[in-house]
């Protein structure tokens, strides 16, 4: 079994005694790494919060852009809208980069270097459940 297998297998357990736990309405700590981890992210996150829906002034879309509109439904935070058939995005990101994963095209990009990266999707996970949970995010 490949690490990356291993590693869904061990998550999938996790999730059934998580899912149970919340099921039986019981409480528990919160599962936390080394001390030094949440120290620097805890300090990573303080400093950075209030500019990560700013953050989406890097995103763009490159020529392959064919106008589908998955960028704007697959967004769980409804921050992106077309104008003139492309995304344009709105400053209430959450860098979830559900977009620039999902984009069939690979048009969003994220910078500069986001152009020669792989995008990547959950083996599990298919088009169709992002955006039946976008939908029911924008509901809510």
């Amino acid at each position: 079994m490949d690490a990356q297998q291993k590693r869904f297998q061990e998550a999938r357990k996790k999730v059934v005694t998580i899912a149970g736990a919340v099921r039986r309405q019981e409480r528990h700590k919160v599962e936390r790494g080394p001390l030094w981890q949440n120290i620097l992210f805890s300090l990573l996150y303080r400093m950075s919060f209030r500019q990560v829906c700013k953050m989406d002034k890097k995103f763009w879309a490159d020529d392959k852009c064919n106008s589908c509109g998955i960028c704007f439904k697959v967004c769980p935070a409804a921050n992106i809208e077309m104008i003139k058939g492309k995304p344009a995005w709105l400053h209430g990101c959450e860098q979830c980069l559900s977009c620039l994963q999902w984009c069939p095209q690979e048009a969003i990009q994220y910078g500069e270097k986001t152009v020669t990266y792989q995008r990547y999707h959950h083996p599990e996970v298919i088009l169709k459940d992002m955006l039946e949970q976008a939908k029911t995010n924008k509901m809510h």
